[in-house]
C-alpha cells in the first residue's frame, strides 16, 4: 500500500513538472491567444447561463398568462442565442488557432532536433519510432489541448455559472446537488492515473506497429521471394491484435468514467425532485423557479461529465509530452566547438594518426594511421565489416572518435565549425539517397545557388544526362520516395552528379559506381579521375579492379592497417591484398 502511494505520489510530481514546462514553453508565449480564448469561452458560458432563468421567468410568465411578457422573453431569447453563436464559433476558431499553433512549434521542434541529432542515435531506431513521436504522440497532445480549452475552461465557466443561478433559486437545493458530485472525484482521479500508464503503453506499441509495417512494405519482394507471407501475416496479426487489446484497455477506462456519473446524476436529481417539492410548500418558490431550477441543474450534468472525462484525457495527453521532452530534450554530442575554427588552408591534406572508434562496446576502428594528400587518390579496401564506410564518416563527422585525432589541413577536426567541415566535402554513399522530388532538385543539393547550366554539365560528367532527357519531363521528372521510379544505376548516376556539382576540395566516395552498367561505369570513372586531380580524394572500393590506379591502397581487416601501398607493390608481398584480388577473379595484376 505504502509503494503505491509512493508510486502515485511521483506520478504527481512528475505530471505537475510536465504541466509546468508545456505552460511555459508553449501556452505562455501566447498570451495575447490565450486571454482572448479565456474572454470567449466566458461569454458561451454566461450567454448559455441565460437558459434556466429565461426558461424560469417563461414559467412564470405563463402561470401569469402575462402575454406581453411572453413576446419579450421570446425577443431576448432570439438576441442570447446570436451572441452565444457568434461567441461559439469565435471561440472554436480562436482554440483551434492556438492549439494548432502550439502542435506546429513541437513538430517542428521535434523534427530540427531529430535533424541535428547523432547519426548513431537517428539509425539506432527504426523510422516508424520517431513519426510515431511526431504524429500520434502530437495527436493526444492536440486533444488533450482541446479539452483544456472545451472541458476544463468552458465546462468549468458553465458550471459555476449554473452553480450560482441554482444558489439564486434557493441555496439549500444548490447544497443538496454540490454534496453528491465530490463523492466522484476520487474515482476519477483513480482511473485519470491509469489512463496515463495505459495510454504510455499504447504509444510505444503504436512505434513498434509502424516500424514493422515499414519493414514490411519496403521488404515486400524479399517476402515474396523466400515465400515469407504467410510468416509476416501472422506477426502483422500478432502486433494488430495487441494494439487492439491496448485500445479497448483506453476506451473502457474511458467508459468508467460515464457510469459514476450518471448514477449520481440521477442521485442528485431525485433528491432534487423530492426537497424540490417539499420547498414548494415551505417557502416561496414558484413553478418558475424550480422550473428553472431543474433545467440549471440539468444543463450543469454535461460540462460535469465532460470535467469528469477530462482527467482521462488530459493524463493521456501528459504521457505523450513525457515521450515528447525525451526526444526533444536529446542533445547531440558531435557539435562544433564553443569557439571553432572557421578558416582553412588551401592544402587539405588529411590525417590519421592513432585513431580508434567504438560503436557501443564493438571495436570497429583500431590504431588507424595514414596521410591521404591532396591531388591523390586514396583507396580503403577490405572485406565487409572491416570498417571502411565508418572511416569514411569519422571525416565527416557522422560520429567522433574515441581515440587519437584526425588532421584537415594541420586542424583537428573536433576543432573545425561543422559546417566548413561539410562545405568541403562532397561524399557520395554506398546507399544512394535521394528525395521524393525531381531530378534537378535532387542534384542541387550539392550547392542550392547553382544555375541550370550548372546542373546539366554535372549530369554530364556523371553520364546522367541522356538518360534524364530521355525521360517525359526530363530534369523535371519526379523520381519518387527515395528514387524508386529509376533503376539502381540511374539513381547512383543522379548522386554521383550531386557529388560534382558540390566541386569540392575533397572528395569522398563509398563504392560511387557499384551500381553502374559497364559502358556507364567507364564514363564515370574517367569523369571522377578528371574531377579527383587537384583534390584529396578517398575511395571505398569493393571491386578493386576500380582502384587499382589510386596512387595509395589500404588494406583494412577486421578494423586495423594490415597493408598499404600501390596496387604493383601489394601485389608483389602477396598478402591480404592479393587474396581478395583472387577472390574477386581479378587476375590481371
Amino acid at each position: 500500500m505504502a509503494d503505491t502511494n509512493s508510486d502515485n505520489l511521483l506520478a504527481k510530481n512528475a505530471a505537475k513538472t510536465i504541466v509546468n514546462r508545456f505552460w511555459n514553453d508553449y501556452i505562455r508565449p501566447k498570451k495575447s491567444l490565450v486571454i482572448l480564448c479565456l474572454f470567449l469561452l466566458a461569454l458561451v458560458a454566461i450567454s448559455f447561463a441565460f437558459y434556466p432563468a429565461l426558461i424560469g421567468w417563461v414559467f412564470d410568465a405563463l402561470e401569469a398568462k402575462n402575454t406581453n411578457l411572453l413576446l419579450k422573453l421570446a425577443g431576448l431569447i432570439v438576441v442570447i442565442s446570436v451572441i452565444k453563436a457568434y461567441a461559439v464559433y469565435r471561440q472554436i476558431q480562436v482554440v483551434n488557432k492556438l492549439v494548432f499553433s502550439i502542435i506546429e512549434q513541437i513538430q517542428f521542434e521535434m523534427t530540427a532536433n531529430l535533424i541535428d541529432s547523432d547519426l548513431s542515435k537517428v539509425t539506432s531506431q527504426p523510422p516508424g519510432h520517431f513519426v510515431s513521436r511526431i504524429v500520434n504522440d502530437l495527436n493526444l497532445i492536440r486533444d488533450a489541448l482541446v479539452r483544456v480549452a472545451n472541458s476544463f475552461v468552458k465546462d468549468s465557466l458553465t458550471l459555476i455559472a449554473m452553480i450560482c443561478l441554482m444558489a439564486w433559486y434557493d441555496w439549500f437545493l444548490a447544497f443538496l446537488v454540490l454534496c453528491v458530485f465530490p463523492v466522484a472525484i476520487y474515482p476519477i482521479i483513480k482511473i485519470g492515473l491509469d489512463q496515463r500508464k495505459a495510454s504510455y503503453n499504447l504509444q510505444k506499441h503504436m512505434e513498434n506497429l509502424i516500424s514493422q509495417l515499414s519493414e514490411t512494405i519496403l521488404n515486400i519482394p524479399v517476402i515474396k521471394a523466400y515465400n515469407l507471407e504467410s510468416n509476416q501475416k501472422e506477426k502483422s496479426k500478432y502486433n494488430f491484435n495487441q494494439l487492439f487489446l491496448r485500445v479497448m484497455k483506453l476506451n473502457v477506462g474511458r467508459a468508467r468514467v460515464e457510469p459514476v456519473l450518471e448514477i449520481l446524476g440521477g442521485i442528485a436529481i431525485s433528491v432534487v425532485i423530492i426537497s424540490g417539492a417539499w420547498r414548494l410548500g415551505q417557502v416561496d418558490f414558484s413553478v418558475g423557479d424550480f422550473a428553472g431550477f431543474i433545467t440549471a441543474m440539468l444543463l450543469m450534468v454535461q460540462p460535469a461529465r465532460g470535467l469528469g472525462s477530462f482527467n482521462s484525457v488530459v493524463q493521456e495527453g501528459i504521457a505523450a509530452a513525457s515521450r515528447i521532452y525525451q526526444l526533444i530534450d536529446e542533445k547531440p554530442s558531435v557539435i562544433s566547438p564553443i569557439s571553432p575554427v572557421k578558416t582553412l588552408s588551401e592544402n587539405t591534406v588529411i590525417q590519421f594518426e592513432n585513431v580508434s572508434f567504438r560503436y557501443g562496446k564493438i571495436d570497429i576502428l583500431k590504431n588507424i594511421s595514414f596521410i591521404a594528400e591532396k591531388g591523390k587518390v586514396t583507396a580503403i579496401v577490405g572485406a565487409s565489416g572491416a570498417g571502411k564506410t565508418t572511416l569514411l564518416g569519422l571525416i565527416e563527422r557522422f560520429y567522433d572518435i574515441n581515440q587519437g585525432v584526425i588532421y584537415l589541413a594541420e586542424q583537428d577536426l573536433r576543432d573545425l565549425d561543422i559546417s566548413l567541415l561539410r562545405s568541403k566535402i562532397s561524399y557520395v554513399s554506398q546507399d544512394t539517397s535521394l528525395f521524393n522530388d525531381t531530378i534537378k532538385n535532387n542534384i542541387l543539393f550539392g550547392d542550392k545557388n547553382a544555375d541550370f547550366d550548372s546542373i546539366k554539365k554535372a549530369a554530364q560528367s556523371a553520364a546522367a544526362h541522356n538518360f534524364i532527357q530521355s525521360l517525359p519531363d526530363g530534369y523535371e521528372t519526379k523520381i519518387g520516395t527515395g528514387g524508386n521510379l529509376l533503376s539502381g544505376g540511374q539513381r547512383q548516376r543522379i548522386a554521383i552528379a550531386r557529388a560534382f556539382l558540390r566541386d569540392a576540395p575533397i572528395l569522398l566516395m563509398d563504392e560511387a559506381t557499384s551500381s553502374l552498367d559497364s559502358e556507364s561505369e567507364s564514363k564515370v570513372q574517367h569523369a571522377m579521375d578528371k574531377l579527383a586531380k587537384g583534390r584529396t580524394t578517398i575511395v571505398v572500393a569493393h571491386r578493386l579492379s576500380t582502384v587499382r590506379k589510386a596512387d595509395k591502397i589500404i588494406v583494412l581487416d577486421k578494423g586495423k592497417i594490415v597493408e598499404s601501398g600501390s596496387h604493383e607493390t601489394l601485389i608483389a608481398q602477396d598478402g591480404v591484398y592479393t587474396n581478395l584480388c583472387r577472390l574477386q577473379f581479378f587476375s590481371d595484376f
